[in-house]
């Protein structure tokens, strides 16, 4: 599609899917900083492995976040989409496993 053709998405989208890119950052960063928190302060040794797994996809995330934001205002609202669905898909097999 040539570039003429294509429009600038309105304003409040592109501030939405910018406050959720943001929301997502801090998600994956708090994941990072309570792992490494349990890792640290852990007497445990049985579950320290699972928290080493929490840190790297917390790092990987929040890589991919950060990408995020520097891209162009159309791929910014698309990731910013597929972020929502796929959480509110996870957090709706959650519920479900949990009271069925």
């Amino acid at each position: 599609m040539p570039d003429s053709i294509k429009a600038d998405p309105p304003k409040i989208v592109a501030t939405i899917s910018n406050i959720v890119l943001w929301i997502s950052l801090s998600s994956s960063l708090s994941i990072i900083v309570f792992s490494f928190y349990r890792v640290v302060t852990s007497f445990d040794q049985q579950f320290r492995p699972i928290y080493f797994i929490f840190i790297i996809v917390g790092f990987v995330l929040t890589t991919l976040f950060i990408i995020c934001l520097r891209l162009d205002a159309n791929k910014r609202i698309n990731y910013a989409l597929m972020t929502v669905t796929l959480s509110f898909s996870i957090l709706s097999i959650e519920v479900y496993f949990e009271f069925f």
